[in-house]
């Protein structure tokens, strides 16, 4: 008789089975909070994404400025502008100073509902003068340099050209005119009276430097100044006028002309009406929040705007 041996096929103990579960639970601890901690840190950097992403996109809004005009509403009465979303930037009472406080999400106003899912960011925005920086126009009259500055101008009903500096010293424009620049002084009269010399004294030093301004109330027409140097060096004449307000009853432009008889001169004619302006220099931070107000994004820039 043959006997055959069987397998007994054991289980796991009462023991095995909580060592197991003991053991998964010690794991399953740190794996979930990573899990978790990984998908909160996933949200967290998508959310500074987005963050960062309103907060450039409100920089460059603000730098696609050139001039804001601004308006006025309220008792008491107080200034603002708006950006393209229609949020309100406001002055701070009379300094060069703006700032404004509100929402945005990465597809501009939260109100929208394309963005209605979209997480809201607390903006705040500070446009702020800068200045240590005086711009001033590119083209503009630096009457500071000059030896003789003299002015076409309509007074008490009749065309004249005075000094200045000296508005005693004027003479009645009656024919074209003709200037003698001595070592001295600069000596203007008509060319039909020469007996009625006005004499002009100069700044020691400046004696080559002579500002005309065209003034837009002179009514002649075509106006003839014959210039005669005496001096050895060259002498610098600019004529100040403005083309579009120069003009006559019917619109014809009213002009000056240089005419060199004696000695050399270099002629400059400055349109103002053509003068580039630069604007003032304006410094602008903005700085995005989340809805428990840490700061996600801190950004600033520069540029020349004209608020007014």
């Amino acid at each position: 008789m043959k006997i055959k041996n069987k397998r007994v096929k054991k289980g796991m103990t009462l023991v095995e089975v909580i060592i197991s579960v003991a053991l998964l639970s010690i794991l399953i601890i740190p794996l979930s909070t990573l899990v978790l901690s990984g998908f909160k840190n996933s949200k967290d950097g998508e959310n500074k994404q987005k963050a960062i992403y309103v907060g450039q996109k409100v920089l460059e809004e603000i730098k696609a400025y050139d001039k804001i005009i601004l308006k006025e509403e309220g008792s008491p009465m107080h200034k603002y502008f708006e950006l393209l979303d229609g949020d309100k930037v406001e002055k701070d009472g009379e300094n060069d100073k703006y700032t404004a406080t509100f929402q945005r999400n990465i597809y501009g106003n939260p109100s929208e509902p394309s963005g209605s899912k979209e997480p809201v960011f607390n903006v705040e925005l500070e446009i702020k003068k800068n200045d240590k920086f005086d711009y001033s126009n590119v083209n503009s009259v630096d009457y500071t340099k000059a030896g003789y500055k003299l002015k076409l101008v309509k007074k008490e009903g009749a065309n004249k050209l005075i000094d200045e500096d000296n508005p005693l010293k004027e003479i009645i424009v009656n024919d074209d005119l003709v200037m003698e620049i001595k070592t001295n002084t600069l000596e203007i009269y008509n060319r039909n009276d020469r007996s009625n010399i006005k004499t002009i004294p100069i700044k020691p030093g400046q004696e080559s430097i002579i500002f005309i301004n065209h003034d837009e109330s002179f009514s002649i027409d075509n106006l003839n100044i014959e210039i005669f140097n005496d001096l050895t060096s060259s002498v610098d004449i600019n004529l100040v006028t403005n083309s579009v307000t120069n003009v006559d009853a019917s619109g014809n432009k009213r002009t000056v002309n240089i005419i060199s008889s004696k000695g050399n001169i270099m002629f400059s004619k400055i349109d103002t009406s053509k003068e580039a302006g630069v604007s003032d220099m304006y410094n602008y931070s903005v700085v995005v929040k989340d809805s428990k107000n840490k700061i996600l994004f801190e950004g600033d820039s520069s540029s020349n705007l004209i608020i007014k």
